[in-house]
C-alpha cells in the first residue's frame, strides 16, 4: 500500500464562500469536518503545497471519467484507512449545505480506503458497495445523488 502525502490547512482569511462564486476546487479534513475551497485549481494545489502534511484518502470529481476540469474535493486524515471494510474510519452523515451535496460523478482512493455512498442524509436511501475506484457512478445509480458518505 502506497500513501499520498500532501499537505492541508483549513483556515482561510478573509474569505467568505457565500460571498463568492462557487468555489469548485476543495479540500476536506475528514477529522475536523473542515472544508477550504477555491475558485481555482491552482490556488487549491498552492495551499496544499505549504500546509501541515496530511494523507490523502481519495478524491470525488464533479464530472465523469476522473476530469479535474468541473472541479474536485480531495479528503486528507492524519493516517490512512485500517485494511479492512468490517469498520467505518471516516464519516459525513450529511452533505446538505455542502457545495458536494448530490454532485460527485466519479472517484478514486488511496491509502487503503474505499467509499460507500448513499443518497439520504444519515446515511439512508440508496447505497452503493465499498468503492475503491469509478469513472463513473452512475454505473453504481449513484451520479450526482451522494448526500452522505462512509470511509473504510
Amino acid at each position: 500500500m502506497m500513501a499520498c502525502v500532501i499537505g492541508l490547512t483549513v483556515s482561510i482569511p478573509g474569505t467568505s464562500l457565500a460571498d463568492s462564486p462557487r468555489h469548485n476546487y476543495c479540500a476536506l479534513n475528514v477529522e475536523t469536518d473542515a472544508m477550504s475551497c477555491f475558485s481555482t485549481e491552482s490556488e487549491l494545489e498552492s495551499m496544499m503545497s505549504t500546509s501541515v502534511l496530511r494523507v490523502r484518502l481519495g478524491t470525488w470529481f464533479d464530472r465523469t471519467n476522473m476530469d479535474r476540469r468541473g472541479g474536485y474535493l480531495v479528503f486528507f486524515a492524519s493516517r490512512g484507512c485500517s485494511d479492512t471494510n468490517n469498520d467505518v474510519d471516516h464519516a459525513d452523515s450529511s452533505l446538505r449545505g455542502s457545495d458536494w451535496n448530490n454532485r460527485v460523478s466519479s472517484l478514486i482512493t488511496a491509502s487503503g480506503c474505499d467509499f460507500k455512498l448513499y443518497d439520504g442524509i444519515g446515511f439512508t436511501g440508496h447505497r452503493t458497495s465499498w468503492i475503491d475506484s469509478s469513472t463513473n457512478l452512475g454505473d453504481y445509480d449513484m451520479n450526482n445523488r451522494a448526500s452522505s458518505y462512509k470511509i473504510s
